[in-house]
């Protein structure tokens, strides 16, 4: 190698050691290729920018008090967002606002169903001209959205449950009917459609077996005509939105009971154990909440109060539909159970309570009473034969709505003096009443 060539060799030798040369060389060949690559797929760049949607109402379904309902959430023009897809040059930064995207409802002029259109184009006026970059689709697609225009109106409908599916439960159990937890819902929407609402279904659908009670959220609500066609453009409101409309299926415990009844405000020789009686039928196959099978297996049909209680008659009926939480399997068609309390050893009598004998209790009153005629005591024959007014007191019943008069008649609460006797039906008093 002569000098010289080796001097050039040298030379690059020394460029290629300079690191100032070499980032140089690197950052020119990096826009270089940025150039050609920019050049050569920049015609083929896609993306999509999210664009809200804008709605403009005509300015006569303005003047005529119109509004626009929707059929369905996704197409709330109020929220509405179109995805639009655009293709540009790969190094332009598209915004939603250099995109229009309206739904124009100008044409509108009368209540009823209409079907518009879309417009989406760049905005001309924008930082970009229509050739700068044009829109290949949108999600969801560039369709029609159907439109309920009319006045705004509103109503409260009771839910009918609908099921669907086949309730399942052990053996041992029973599904008592779907408990609505909210029975009532509001709908509203156009006028002339709330107005057509015949009824208002929620659909419970069961899809497996169940071992308890079972709690299901948010059910289908759908509304129907008088015809059974389903109704749209509504908007139904929830007690709680979080869950929506609300059932139960309560899943309950068989057993089979003895029946019996609890005595109320009998004198305290006569309880716990109250007084001898039969019950028709005395035993029953019945379903009810697991909580509430008694453990002694006696079910409760109702209470009897001592005030109820006489010597000449004592058969009482308490309807089985009256009952609440319990289904019934045998004996067949349950319509009420009847109760006979043996009053055997017993006997009433009646006496007048003196004026003096009873007592105006209330600060805010004076009064001028009669002596209380036709008080009926019941109790075991030999002692209540020898009861006299002397045993017993009374005292005048008022409440808030109490006022002053002449002559009025007030309900007495009498106690007897003994534990063994106690006062037969309601008894009032004659009492003529002044501001104290």
């Amino acid at each position: 190698m002569n000098k010289q060539a080796s001097k050039g060799v040298s030379r690059y030798n020394s460029l290629l050691q300079n690191k100032r040369f070499v980032m140089v060389v690197s950052l020119l060949l990096a826009i270089i290729v940025w150039v050609m690559f920019a050049v050569i797929e920049g015609d083929d760049h896609e993306s999509t920018v999210t664009v809200p949607v804008d709605f403009r109402l005509g300015a006569i379904a303005y003047d005529m008090g119109l509004q626009a309902f929707w059929a369905s959430e996704e197409t709330n023009v109020n929220t509405l967002t179109l995805d639009v897809t655009y293709r540009t040059m790969r190094y332009e930064n598209v915004r939603a606002d250099d995109i229009v995207a309206e739904i124009n409802a100008a044409g509108v002029t009368t209540v009823g169903l209409a079907a518009l259109s879309f417009r989406v184009e760049p905005r001309v006026s924008g930082r970009f001209t229509v050739e700068d970059f044009h829109i290949t689709g949108s999600n969801p697609p560039l369709r029609e959205i159907p439109l309920f225009f009319d006045h705004f109106g509103e109503n409260t409908f009771d839910i009918d449950v609908i099921v669907q599916g086949d309730i399942v439960v052990p053996d041992d159990h029973f599904a008592a009917e779907p408990l609505l937890l909210q029975p009532r819902v509001r709908v509203s929407g156009p006028q002339s459609i709330v107005r057509q609402i015949a009824t208002v279904q929620a659909i419970l659908r069961v899809e497996e077996p169940l071992e308890a009670t079972r709690r299901f959220d948010h059910l289908e609500l759908i509304a129907r005509n008088e015809h059974g066609g389903v109704l749209s453009f509504l908007t139904f409101e929830y007690d709680d939105p979080a869950t929506g409309v609300v059932a139960e299926i309560p899943v309950w415990q068989q057993a089979q009971l003895d029946t019996a009844v609890a005595f109320v405000g009998l004198p305290g020789t006569l309880q716990p154990n109250g007084l001898r009686y039969t019950v028709t039928p005395p035993r029953v196959h019945a379903a009810l909440p697991a909580a509430a099978v008694p453990a002694n297996g006696a079910f409760i049909v109702g209470d009897i109060h001592a005030r109820d209680l006489s010597p000449q008659h004592n058969t009482f009926r308490f309807s089985a539909s009256d009952l609440t939480e319990v289904h019934f399997f045998t004996p067949d068609d349950i319509d009420y159970f009847e109760v006979q309390v043996d009053m055997q050893g017993f006997d009433m009598i009646t006496l007048t309570l003196p004026a003096e004998q009873i007592t105006l209790a209330d600060p805010r009153f004076a009064g001028v009473m009669r002596d209380a005629t036709g008080i009926t005591i019941v109790g075991p024959t030999d002692i209540v034969s020898e009861l006299t007014a002397a045993d017993i007191t009374a005292v005048v019943v008022t409440t808030d709505e109490t006022t002053t008069g002449a002559n009025q008649r007030l309900a007495l609460n009498i106690t007897v003096g003994n534990d063994s006797s106690w006062v037969f039906g309601t008894h009032s008093v004659h009492i003529t009443l002044n501001n104290a």
